[in-house]
């Protein structure tokens, strides 16, 4: 299994067991979610390309697809602009930590 297999599946269970403790039932991937996180990254102002990087959408030019690569400062900047609560985010595996 490859190291980035075995980091998916760290966040799937992380995220599996967030829902439940949070209180919200039912099968529901992280996938589902995406719309909702793309709506309130524009929202907060974060910019597309960064919307783009943090969702896994392929940029909107080869200049994007090919050439950027946004420095892990910049995704972290947008992604503490989401307020979901801090305590849902506790536990979230760290890279390097099945």
């Amino acid at each position: 299994t490859s190291s980035s297999a075995r980091g998916a599946d760290s966040v799937s269970k992380w995220f599996a067991y967030t829902l439940k403790r949070i209180g919200i039932r039912g099968k529901k991937a992280l996938h589902s979610f995406r719309g909702t996180v793309i709506s309130r990254l524009h929202t907060a102002g974060v910019k597309g390309e960064t919307v783009r990087a943090l969702t896994g959408h392929a940029g909107v030019d080869v200049h994007e697809t090919v050439y950027l690569h946004l420095p892990l400062s910049v995704l972290k900047e947008a992604v503490e602009k989401l307020d979901y609560g801090r305590e849902v985010l506790k536990g979230l595996p760290t890279e390097g930590h099945p």
